[in-house]
């Protein structure tokens, strides 16, 4: 039993490299930081104990004595944790007016939610609450809130105060915590792909000139597009394609696979699978963040009035403004396959199958074996989306409805209709590809020459 324990504490290779990944600047709120003089004299506190500690791992810190205000909070990128003492002293009316957040012993567990309420809505990291209360009853307080659920990753860990005293305690919380979630240690080892992809592209360009944006904001003028998206554009293909392939810890990787296999298909998880799934598709359109949409490639709109969809499938050099050559926009138009759609499909497989077959399966191919088969079989004229409205099963495009038209009759069309979302590659790179198909087919004679 104290092999078995003492193999939970041993922090391996692997769990290393996720440190690697997921360490970082730590944030530690508690008013012991500050002491009068008559503290000073007193033996160290606890949570000084605790910096120590954190320092001596070289680990940087941020100390503050009070909760952060809200545009402090705005500023806080980058920090790794947060450890927070559930037991602020409450502050004056002088610190108040300074638009600092204080907690008064009467209402300090309604700031702590508070606060722990916008961590939650504009952070995704661990926060270590430091107490010297029973650690179930604050617990139960998160719970009411909804900050602690059950059956979910978390990212509140209450603890008594001397809890962190002990050596790489918080290393392997917050260890811990990755693991056992695989979607937060997919975030955090892609964020660090990510910085690493993003410091060697800028480190190129300023190798090769200090003054690289000012030259690529002249080229893009001289080529009469937009400089400001060129540079973007510029600077996204060069993170991209120096994002190495991803490389799972074994351990993380047969979690995935375990809780893979546990999931079961009652009515929540069919739809969460479904909204997953349309986010392999598109962006949909609630999590867009724009006040005006631009009229790029892959923008899907829908009609209430006509029951139809209209997909957005301008190449990128089709919508650039080049002196006297206005922007053209190309779009194409799709329906919902209907029940008779199905059915006409579903005779099309089963003339495929032998007589034997037939009278076997006649009855026994399902809807989604049929959407599956149109999905696999996009046709030169034709092209089929799925997982892109819960209305609608499976969306038909008709090539042969492709219309351009200038940029004002584009807005004309668009401000009246519902957006959808945003296609994404390969699914809107896959569309084109079999548009130009489309585009590009050579007329055939009614009749062979002789």
């Amino acid at each position: 039993m104290a092999d078995a324990e003492q193999n939970m504490n041993i922090i391996t290779d692997a769990d290393n490299e996720i440190w690697e990944a997921i360490s970082g600047v730590g944030l530690v709120i508690d008013d012991d930081l500050i002491a009068s003089d008559e503290q000073k004299e007193k033996e160290i506190k606890e949570i000084n104990k605790i910096i120590d500690i954190l320092e001596s791992q070289n680990i940087p810190l941020i100390t503050c004595n009070k909760i952060p205000n809200n545009d402090k909070l705005k500023k806080l990128r980058g920090v790794s944790f947060i450890i927070l003492d559930w037991n602020l002293i409450g502050l004056g009316e002088e610190q108040k007016s300074e638009g600092i957040v204080g907690p008064q012993e009467s209402s300090n567990d309604e700031l702590n939610i508070e606060f722990l309420m916008k961590l939650k809505e504009n952070f995704l990291l661990p926060v270590f609450i430091l107490t010297n209360e029973e650690v179930d009853d604050i617990e139960e307080k998160l719970k009411k809130e909804k900050l602690i659920e059950e059956n979910k990753p978390q990212f509140i860990f209450v603890k008594r105060k001397n809890a962190l005293l002990k050596q790489d305690e918080l290393k392997k919380c917050m260890i811990e915590w990755v693991k056992s979630s695989s979607p937060i240690y997919m975030l955090e080892l892609l964020e660090s792909k990510i910085n690493s992809a993003k410091k060697d592209t800028f480190s190129m360009f300023y190798n090769m000139s200090p003054n690289w944006v000012n030259i690529l904001y002249q080229q893009a003028v001289a080529d009469k597009i937009d400089p400001v998206q060129d540079i973007f554009e510029t600077i996204i293909r060069n993170i991209e394609n120096r994002i190495v392939p991803l490389e799972l810890d074994t351990t993380i990787q047969e979690k995935i696979k375990n809780d893979s296999d546990s999931i079961t298909d009652d009515n929540t998880l069919k739809q969460e699978k479904f909204n997953v799934s349309s986010g392999r598709i598109m962006i949909k359109a609630e999590y867009i963040k724009k006040d005006i949409i631009d009229l790029d490639l892959g923008y899907l709109f829908y009609d209430e009035q006509k029951k139809e969809y209209l997909l957005n499938v301008t190449p990128t050099c089709s919508n650039i403004n080049r002196g006297e050559k206005k922007p053209t926009y190309f779009i194409i138009k799709g329906l919902c396959v209907t029940d008779s759609d199905i059915d006409n499909q579903k005779k099309i497989l089963i003339e495929q199958l032998n007589v034997g077959e037939r009278t076997c399966l006649h009855n026994k191919i399902s809807k989604e074996t049929v959407v599956k088969s149109l999905l696999k079989n996009n046709q030169i004229t034709k092209y089929y989306l799925t997982f892109i409205s819960e209305r609608d099963d499976i969306i038909r495009f008709k090539f042969k409805t492709l219309k351009s038209m200038e940029k004002k009759e584009m807005d004309d069309i668009v401000k009246n209709l519902k957006l959808v979302g945003k296609i994404l590659p390969p699914f809107i790179t896959d569309i084109q590809l079999h548009l130009s198909q489309y585009l590009i087919r050579q007329g055939l004679p009614r009749l062979p020459l002789p």
